[in-house]
């Protein structure tokens, strides 16, 4: 804005919900209120369906369209799978819904899909996706890999309705970019042709979604495709001790294809890491049982003390496979090791979500074990 643009020529976009509201919050503070309600801040989908919404004729879709969630999106792989005399248990709707999910995060409809198919299961799997995809017609309905898919679509056969938006969003920021998959790539690409003002931020080393479309080059390409921008590496970390930082550089700095660079902080060096083998994934839920325990005040015998390397000799590996308590540790042998008190709910699975379960959804979180005292388990969704 210091250079004249005004708050509704920028567009600021991320993938959660929640993290567009912190978002708006700190634009608010800088600019005020009633300014920032002018911008458009919002998730990828979100802002995909308003676009939708107010051009999608041109494409088929009416202004009231419904957006299918996963229930509705599997009842109606279902209903295909009917259709096409194919049995369920050979043909899981929740893999199909998977495999369509990744065709349309490649930009690829069902003809696109159909040529590309190799093998039997793909064929198949493309036949399902054509009468999918129709059934959505018919209803008058998207799921939410249409929401990206469609609009890439949309700016991609219609130049009149990409130079509406382009001519409007002057200032494109973008959060968590090491997380775009194609078609947001090309979402963002698409509205910076005209005007080049695009504003990226992210971290090649924190790219963990490759197994929902994520495409890390994204992200380690992006002087190339825009030759003229301007890198600031922010480097401080504000969480971590020193110690933790050069661990994880020590172990990241090996990465094949990553951008240079090495996080401090100001915090100090902290205390030493403690590396502890276990010899089952039941020793390590136990380990990190007493752990949580000491930490919290209850008592922990045996435990190494800080500082201090444990290593059971004579155990297979001892020496060669050690390793610090990992961050996932499943949530029955977390139990067991434990306990369970009487009042307390357990929540877990240890299973990634999608980043947007509804436009603009939560961030994705991977669950060990949670235990909550006095939880309802309907409160679990919140956690």
């Amino acid at each position: 804005m210091a250079l004249g643009f005004k708050p509704w020529q920028i567009v600021a976009v991320t993938f959660t919900n929640k993290a567009a509201n912190e978002m708006r919050d700190r634009i608010s503070g800088l600019i005020g209120k009633e300014r920032a309600r002018e911008a458009t801040i919002g998730t990828f989908h979100a802002i995909c369906a308003r676009i939708l919404r107010r051009d999608g004729i041109t494409i088929g879709l009416t202004r009231s369209f419904s957006i299918y969630d996963r229930a509705d999106q599997l009842a109606v792989i279902k209903g295909a799978l009917r259709v096409l005399d194919l049995d369920e248990k050979r043909f899981s709707p929740g893999g199909m819904l998977a495999w369509i999910g990744q065709r349309k995060d490649e930009l690829a409809d069902p003809a696109t899909a159909s040529r590309q198919a190799g093998n039997f299961y793909d064929e198949t799997a493309a036949r399902v996706y054509e009468t999918y995809q129709r059934q959505l017609g018919e209803d008058d309905a998207v799921d939410f890999d249409d929401l990206l898919m469609r609009t890439v679509f949309l700016f991609e056969q219609h130049p009149d309705v990409l130079a509406k938006y382009q001519n409007r969003w002057q200032q494109i920021l973008v959060d968590e970019y090491q997380d775009t998959n194609r078609a947001q790539y090309l979402l963002c690409r698409h509205l910076a042709a005209k005007h080049h003002n695009l504003a990226v931020v992210g971290d090649d080393d924190q790219s963990i979604y490759s197994w929902r479309g994520a495409d890390l080059r994204n992200i380690l390409d992006f002087e190339a495709d825009y030759p003229d921008a301007k890198v600031v590496k922010l480097e401080q970390n504000y969480r971590s001790t020193q110690t933790i930082l050069d661990a994880a550089h020590a172990v990241v700095s090996r990465n094949a294809g990553r951008k240079d660079k090495k996080l401090w902080t100001d915090r100090g060096s902290g205390t030493q890491i403690v590396l502890f083998d276990a010899y089952n994934e039941y020793e390590e839920a136990e380990f990190v049982a007493r752990q949580v325990e000491r930490l919290t005040g209850g008592q922990a015998p045996g435990l190494p003390s800080a500082g201090a390397e444990h290593v059971r000799p004579g155990r297979p590996g001892a020496g060669d496979q050690r390793a610090g308590a990992r961050d996932r540790i499943q949530d029955r042998r977390g139990a067991s090791s434990l306990g369970r008190p009487p009042g307390c709910t357990h929540v877990g699975g240890g299973r990634a979500r999608r980043r947007e379960s509804q436009p603009g959804g939560s961030r994705p979180h991977l669950a060990g074990f949670v235990r909550r005292c006095g939880a309802r388990p309907r409160d679990a969704g919140g956690i």
